[in-house]
């Protein structure tokens, strides 16, 4: 969206006529909202990018929403897919859906994310197997839309 303001002055003085225009452009564009998916080290207890898990152990993650605008987002679905040695066990929020496989979590949230506040889900997977058990082991993705 793109606003254009013009301001004119005008003033009789002096026997002269003075006169003068300005011209601002504002570019108006939505904010990139911050999304991060941080997977606990258990070692530390830091949330971080990358961690080694032994299998038949837990593994912790955090999502992050926040959101920097002039609204409040509504209507917001994150969706997050599990690696394939991993299966999700429990959530700080509880799901809307789980697929059968419990490697594809969905969150429909209802209630607006307010401007400025992150917004956070934390939970916890199983893992099962190890990498060398899979071709797609290291892939871990969560998304958004609002």
């Amino acid at each position: 969206m793109l606003f254009q303001y013009q301001t004119f002055a005008y003033e009789k003085c002096c026997d002269y006529d003075l006169y003068g225009d300005a011209n601002v452009t504002v570019n108006c564009v939505q904010p990139d909202p911050s999304f991060e998916k941080k997977v606990k080290d258990t070692k530390t207890g830091e949330w971080v990018e990358e961690t080694s898990q032994y299998v038949t152990e837990k593994v912790s993650y955090k999502i992050e929403l926040k959101y920097i605008g002039n609204y409040n987002l509504s209507d917001v679905k994150i969706v997050d897919y599990l690696p394939e040695v991993t299966e999700f066990i429990a959530a700080s929020i509880i799901p809307t859906y789980i697929s059968k496989d419990r490697r594809t979590v969905w969150w429909n949230i209802t209630e607006p994310l307010v401007d400025n506040v992150p917004f956070r889900i934390t939970f916890d997977a199983y893992v099962w197997g190890s990498t060398g058990d899979c071709v797609k082991c290291g892939t871990n993705l969560a998304k958004f839309t609002a």
